[in-house]
């Protein structure tokens, strides 16, 4: 009995199959391939999908131009380039439209053209209707009669003939104005001048009120009492300077 069993349990250990051995890994393979599979992942990360042309070109019309732009030139902008009705307005703001300061300056001295911009500025002070106090407004009659004594003492003939027939200009021109009979007398009580110089400035401005006309100038100057022009305080000389001026 004990024989049988034995060559049945031979039997069945020969019908059974032969399991495969697996061979073993060591740690240096195991860590090897673990690497080799995270490089794999790694490059298919890195992989660059292409992007298709109408996205890059977005991406370069977003790029700010960074190239200096082209300066336009400055155009200068001169007088002339106004237009014509700013160059009225220019004109007609002026002092005087009959008397040109620049054109005469090639003519006469830098002292005979000091007198006339003293008379253009008392015309600005002293414009009618400007609120004035008696004595500011003296003050300007007194720089005006201070123009006119340099006029008529200080020029020689040649430039006081220029620099007078100019003045008569603008006694003409705005002889409804500051030039008026009523305007250029002015606070006469505060002129601050001498009793002899105070007659002597009111009968100059009585010659160049009748004679600033040119039309009638001729005429008029010899209906004049020129005793009573130079009643007082011009001398000879600056007397016949003025004659001499009216063809007398």
């Amino acid at each position: 009995m004990s024989n049988k069993r034995q060559q049945l349990n031979q039997q069945n250990q020969q019908a059974k199959p032969v399991e495969e051995e697996k061979p073993s890994l060591d740690e240096d393979t195991l860590l090897k391939e673990a690497l080799a599979r995270r490089a794999q992942q790694d490059a298919a990360l890195n992989t660059e999908e292409e992007i298709p042309s109408f996205m890059q070109e977005a991406a370069v019309a977003d790029v700010p131009d960074t190239t200096t732009p082209e300066t336009t030139p400055t155009q200068s902008f001169e007088y002339q380039d106004l237009p014509n009705h700013i160059e009225e307005a220019k004109i007609e703001s002026a002092p005087s439209q009959v008397v040109n300061i620049e054109q005469l300056s090639t003519e006469i001295s830098a002292g005979a053209i000091s007198i006339l911009q003293t008379i253009f500025r008392y015309m600005e002070d002293m414009a009618v209707g400007k609120p004035l106090q008696p004595k500011e407004g003296a003050r300007y009659q007194a720089q005006l009669w201070g123009a006119l004594k340099a006029m008529c003492f200080n020029l020689d003939d040649r430039e006081f003939n220029i620099v007078y027939e100019n003045v008569l200009k603008l006694f003409y021109e705005h002889r409804e104005g500051v030039f008026s009979q009523d305007a250029v007398y002015r606070f006469p009580e505060e002129w601050p001048m001498s009793s002899a110089e105070h007659a002597a400035f009111a009968h100059l401005l009585t010659l160049m009120l009748n004679t600033c006309d040119r039309k009638t100038r001729y005429q008029v100057s010899r209906k004049l009492n020129w005793s009573y022009v130079f009643e007082i305080y011009y001398p000879e000389g600056v007397q016949n300077r003025i004659r001499s001026f009216y063809d007398l």
